[in-house]
C-alpha cells in the first residue's frame, strides 16, 4: 500500500512540474491556449449550426466569444505585468504574444463569416438542375466504374462523381449535365460536417462531361497553385506508367502507392486484407508514407555526422511531397516531419516539445478548420507518439526488466509501431469505432520490408530511365518485396478475430486519459526534456 502511495505521489510531482513548466515559458502556453480555444469555439460552432445559419445567431455568438476571449487576455496580460514587474518577463513578449491571442480570433471571426457565406451561397443552390461550368480541383480514382472530383462552382467546392473513362485533369474547366445537392449524412457519420471542414459545401449528383478544355487566367494565388499542382500529377502519373509497364498487378500499384501515396484500385477481397491487417496507410497518401521515409533516410545516411542526416531527410521528405502531388495529408505530415527535424537540427532536444504546438498554431491560423480533419489528427497523434509515447515505453520496460538498454531493432520498429498505433487508437475509436487487432504485429513486419521496397523501387525506376534492360532486373528486387508483402497482408488478414467493432466510443477517451497518464509518469527525465534541470531533482 505504502509502495502504492508513493508511486501517486511521484505522479503528481510529475504532473505539477509539467503545469510549471507550461506556464513557465510563455510561447509554450499561448500555443497550447490558442489550440484549445481554436478547438472549443468551433466545436461550439459547430453545434450550434449544424442544421441552418442565422444572421442573428451568428452575431450573438461571434460577440459572446469575443467578449470570453478578451476576458482571458485582460487576465494573462494582468499575469503578463506582474511578472514583468517582477524582473521575470520582458515587455516585448508579452505584446507579441497578446497579439498572436487578437491574430488567431481575428482568424476565427473570418473564418466563421467565410463559412456562413458559403454555407449561404450553396443554399442557394441547391436542388438546381441543367448545365453548369465547374473548374476541376481534384481528381482520384475511386472504386468502380467512377471517379471522385472536387470542384469549384461559382465560388462554393463541392465533390460528385464522373464516370472512369472520362480523361479529366486539375485546373479543368468542364461544362457538366447534373445537379446540385447538400451533402447528406450517413445513418452513423456526419459526412456533411466532415466535409464543411474540407470547405466542400455542396454535392454533384449524376455528373455528366460535355466539354473540358483548360484555360488559366492566373487571377488568383490559387490558379498559380493548381497549376502546379496539375504539372505535378502529369509528372506522377509518367513515373506510374513507367513502373506499371515494368511490374505486373497488384505489385504495381502496391508500389505507386508506397513511392506516391496515389488510390489505387485493388480486388475487394485484397482491400478487405488491408484494413483488417490495418496496413492500409502504407499505400495511401498518409503521414505513414513521410515516417517511412525519415526512418529510411536515417539509415541511408547514417555514415554522414547527425546534423547532415537530418538536413538531407528534411530534403529529401519534400521532394517526396512534391512529387506526390502536393496532397493535403502528405502535405501536413510533412510540416510535421519537418519540425521534428528541425529540432533536432538545431541541436537542443528540449525544442521538439515548443515547435510542435507552435507548428500546430501556425497550421490552424492559415487553416482554423484542420484540427477537425481525421488526416491531421492521425498525423499529429502519430508524431506525438514518436516524441512522447515510445522514450516512455522504452523507460517502462526498462524499470520493469531493470535493463539499461533496449535493442535498437526492438526499439526502431516494435516499440516505434506500437507508439503510433497506440497514440492513434483514440481517434481510430471514436471516428471509425473499429480496432485492428494484428495491426501492430503486421506493421512490423512490414515496415522494414516497405522501407527497403521504397529504396529499390525509386533505383529502378531511375534505372529504367537509363537503361530499359537494366532498369527491368532491378525491378524484379522490389517485385519480390511486395509479393512477400501481399503474402503478409493476406496471411495476417485473413485472422478472423483481427478486426472488432467497437460500440462504446467514451473507450477511445480512455484510452487516451491513460495514455497520457503512462507518458507523464515514465516519460524519461533528464535535461534535454521537459522535465529541466531546476525541477526534477526533488
Amino acid at each position: 500500500m505504502e509502495n502504492v502511495l508513493q508511486k501517486f505521489k511521484y505522479l503528481y510531482k510529475c504532473f505539477i512540474l509539467l503545469i510549471e513548466y507550461v506556464g513557465n515559458i510563455p510561447i509554450l502556453f499561448i500555443a497550447l491556449f490558442s489550440i484549445f480555444f481554436n478547438w472549443i469555439f468551433l466545436r461550439i460552432y459547430k453545434n450550434i449550426f449544424s442544421n441552418e445559419f442565422n444572421l442573428q445567431k451568428l452575431l450573438l455568438f461571434l460577440s459572446i466569444s469575443i467578449l470570453i476571449y478578451l476576458l482571458c487576455v485582460l487576465f494573462y496580460y494582468v499575469e503578463f505585468s506582474r511578472r514583468q514587474n517582477e524582473g521575470l518577463l520582458s515587455g516585448a513578449k508579452s505584446v507579441q504574444f497578446l497579439s498572436v491571442l487578437i491574430l488567431l480570433l481575428f482568424r476565427l471571426v473570418m473564418c466563421v463569416c467565410m463559412d456562413f457565406q458559403n454555407s449561404k451561397n450553396s443554399a442557394a443552390f441547391t436542388g438546381a438542375e441543367g448545365l453548369f461550368l465547374i473548374k476541376i480541383e481534384e481528381v482520384s480514382r475511386s472504386k468502380g466504374d467512377k471517379q471522385e472530383i472536387i470542384f469549384q462552382y461559382d465560388g462554393v467546392r463541392g465533390i460528385g462523381y464522373i464516370n472512369w473513362f472520362e480523361d479529366l485533369n486539375i485546373g479543368d474547366v468542364c461544362e457538366v449535365y447534373g445537379g446540385l445537392s447538400e451533402p447528406e449524412n450517413f445513418q452513423d457519420f456526419d459526412y456533411r460536417g466532415y466535409l464543411r471542414n474540407k470547405n466542400i459545401y455542396l454535392y454533384g449528383s449524376r455528373l455528366k462531361v460535355k466539354e473540358c478544355r483548360y484555360d488559366f487566367d492566373y487571377r488568383e494565388v490559387s490558379d498559380y497553385f493548381l497549376s502546379l499542382k496539375r504539372g505535378l500529377r502529369a509528372f506522377r502519373d509518367g513515373l506510374s506508367k513507367n513502373i506499371e509497364g515494368n511490374m505486373p498487378e497488384p505489385q504495381a500499384s502496391l508500389l505507386v502507392g508506397i513511392l506516391f501515396g496515389s488510390e489505387r484500385a485493388f480486388s475487394e477481397d485484397f482491400e478487405e486484407h488491408l484494413r483488417v491487417s490495418g496496413t492500409t496507410h502504407i499505400i495511401a497518401a498518409s503521414g505513414y508514407n513521410v515516417t517511412i521515409l525519415i526512418l529510411l533516410c536515417n539509415r541511408l545516411f547514417s555514415f554522414l555526422k547527425k546534423k547532415q542526416s537530418l538536413i538531407f531527410s528534411l530534403v529529401m521528405i519534400w521532394l517526396f511531397c512534391i512529387f506526390s502531388g502536393l496532397s493535403a495529408s502528405i502535405l501536413r505530415a510533412t510540416v510535421m516531419g519537418s519540425i521534428t527535424i528541425l529540432a533536432l537540427i538545431s541541436g537542443n532536444v528540449r525544442n521538439i516539445h515548443l515547435l510542435i504546438p507552435t507548428g500546430i498554431l501556425i497550421l490552424i491560423l492559415v487553416t482554423p478548420k484542420i484540427l477537425f480533419d481525421i488526416g491531421f489528427q492521425l498525423s499529429i497523434l502519430a508524431t506525438l507518439g514518436l516524441v512522447y509515447l515510445l522514450p516512455s515505453i522504452t523507460e517502462c520496460i526498462k524499470r520493469i526488466f531493470g535493463i539499461k538498454k533496449v535493442g535498437s531493432w526492438i526499439e526502431e520498429y516494435f516499440f516505434a509501431t506500437l507508439s503510433c498505433t497506440l497514440a492513434t487508437l483514440p481517434v481510430s475509436i471514436s471516428i471509425f469505432g473499429k480496432v485492428s487487432l494484428v495491426s501492430i504485429f503486421a506493421n512490423v513486419l512490414i515496415l522494414p520490408l516497405t522501407q527497403s521496397t521504397m529504396f529499390y523501387g525509386v533505383i529502378a525506376l531511375i534505372s529504367s530511365f537509363i537503361s530499359t534492360t537494366i532498369g527491368q532486373y532491378i525491378y524484379s528486387v522490389p517485385y519480390f518485396q511486395l509479393k512477400i508483402f501481399e503474402k503478409i497482408v493476406v496471411s495476417v488478414g485473413s485472422v478472423e478475430w483481427g478486426y472488432i467493432d467497437v460500440e462504446n466510443q467514451l473507450i477511445g477517451g480512455l484510452i487516451g486519459v491513460f495514455l497520457i497518464v503512462f507518458c507523464i509518469y515514465f516519460y524519461p527525465i533528464d535535461s534535454e526534456n521537459y522535465y529541466v534541470k531546476k525541477y526534477y531533482n526533488f
